[in-house]
């Protein structure tokens, strides 16, 4: 019975799961499903909702004029490509591909 136990392949990947630690996990040559998720929640989906739904620092929305309208532009133009530029790295994976640096080289701006 004992023996069942150690070599039962669900219990063994919970095991090492337990034993890896978040850092370790986040750096991987591979990424998780829930890595990928939480990318595309807060690095896509999230700046959108944010711009579409902002009463105050672009747009005018309380009665008054809005904070940063002079940069809406440059901001919303920076903000598209650096989301085109996160869609695109996760569509093409990590790895040694040249654009990767490229785009990492991108995201450091």
């Amino acid at each position: 019975m004992e023996g069942q136990q150690i070599a039962d392949p669900h219990l063994m990947a919970e095991q090492t799961r337990a034993r890896t630690g978040f850092w370790r996990r986040q750096f991987a040559p591979s990424a998780t499903r829930p890595q990928v998720l939480f990318d595309i929640i807060f690095g896509v989906v999230g700046p959108i909702l944010c711009f579409v739904f902002d009463p105050l620092v672009f747009r005018n929305g309380f009665g008054g004029p809005a904070l940063l309208s002079d940069y809406r532009n440059f901001v919303y133009l920076f903000s598209g490509l650096q989301i085109a530029l996160l869609c695109f790295w996760l569509l093409t994976g990590s790895g040694p591909q040249v654009w990767n640096k490229l785009i990492g080289g991108m995201f450091i701006r």
